[in-house]
């Protein structure tokens, strides 16, 4: 596997943050950046363009799935750890999987969403990106002592979509 880790440019405020987020740069910086990585990377190493994938966390999972919206053609499938989804893109083309964790219990990216932030209640905003795929109506519902796991199939484009709500986790990378 070829793992790429990325960074995003200095924020308004100094701290780095990728594109999407109000505090942001202005422009497609950071998209025009994944997009020279797709296009530079597959002549610098044997990638199997069908298992390309794009993860991130908080603000970079929101940020990745700009990306599974901008490039679908050539990403796979996304991974949102946590996401900040200060923006959302329902009506592209192309769609790829998209894997959405986020608690309940998460203090900094509140699952039930932020008016003053502009954060959306996330289980809202996972249903719109449901609709945008064309899926089924109805997810399939799996539970477990920890999580429950809302899966939606007959997505555009043979996607998959699965929304695991998670419990007991801080904002952050899973533990």
């Amino acid at each position: 596997a070829l793992v790429v880790y990325p960074d995003s440019l200095p924020s308004k405020a100094g701290f780095t943050a990728w594109q999407g987020a109000p505090y942001s740069q202005d422009g497609s910086y950071d998209v025009d950046f994944v997009n020279e990585l797709l296009e530079t990377l597959p002549g610098q190493y044997c990638i199997d363009s069908t298992k390309v994938f794009a993860v991130g966390m908080s603000n970079g999972g929101a940020f990745v799935t700009i990306v599974g919206c901008q490039f679908g053609d050539r990403i796979r499938a996304v991974a949102s750890v946590s996401g900040a989804y200060y923006s959302s893109c329902e009506n592209e083309s192309r769609t790829p999987s998209l894997l959405v964790l986020h608690s309940v219990d998460d203090n900094r990216v509140p699952f039930y969403g932020e008016t003053a932030r502009r954060l959306p209640v996330v289980p809202d905003w996972v249903k719109a990106q449901a609709t945008a795929r064309s899926c089924d109506d109805e997810a399939l519902l799996k539970t477990t002592a920890t999580s429950q796991q809302y899966t939606w199939f007959g997505c555009k484009d043979d996607s998959i979509l699965r929304f695991v709500v998670l419990t007991g986790q801080e904002h952050g990378w899973l533990r």
